[in-house]
């Protein structure tokens, strides 16, 4: 099965990091299972800051095998419609700013409009476009990490990366599953 786990958001903007730091955190947690350094495209300071101030490990972890597709983004666009439609399982990583659990992981359906302007891509967007594009049958979810900082500035509320370890945690067990999340 193949598997993307996809991040989104700002790191320069506190806590809406956390979909990319999500995947940072997998990335380094993969490198030390293969003995490489991790990919880093992006997170500098903040990243770095996480893994200083969190208790982030460089621990090795069999679940996120080399065949997962880790990747994130300031935000979606259209072209994450045909990064989806090559996998069978995606999960999107977001901060969330209204939601009174830590962590919390839902299934998304296609939207039933696609718009293309600035900042309007949805996940349930770029599914829809990926079933009418490419005719993708993925299976879509949405993870949303809570943050509780906003403003122009790098680092984690502790809140905030606490919810990170968790979230980190939650998506290590799904990708050691392997297999989709409806069955």
């Amino acid at each position: 099965m193949k598997i993307l786990v996809l991040g989104y958001g700002n790191p320069g903007r506190a806590d809406d990091a956390l979909g990319p730091l999500l995947i940072e955190e997998l990335e380094r947690r993969r490198a030390a299972l293969v003995g490489t350094a991790p990919a880093v495209r992006g997170g500098g300071a903040q990243a770095a800051h996480y893994a200083a101030t969190s208790g982030a490990t460089q621990t090795a972890s069999p679940a996120v095998a080399p065949a997962v597709d880790l990747a994130w983004s300031y935000e979606l666009a259209a072209d994450h419609a045909y990064d989806l439609s090559r996998h069978d399982l995606t999960i999107f990583v977001d901060a969330a700013r209204r939601q009174a659990q830590a962590v919390r992981l839902r299934s998304i359906r296609p939207s039933r409009s696609v718009t293309f302007s600035t900042h309007a891509m949805t996940p349930a967007s770029v599914l829809a476009l990926a079933r009418e594009l490419y005719r993708a049958k993925s299976e879509v979810h949405l993870l949303t990490i809570r943050g509780y900082r906003w403003g122009l500035r790098e680092g984690l509320s502790p809140g905030a990366a606490a919810n990170l370890a968790a979230a980190v945690k939650l998506v290590e067990g799904i990708l050691a599953a392997g297999e989709t999340l409806s069955d």
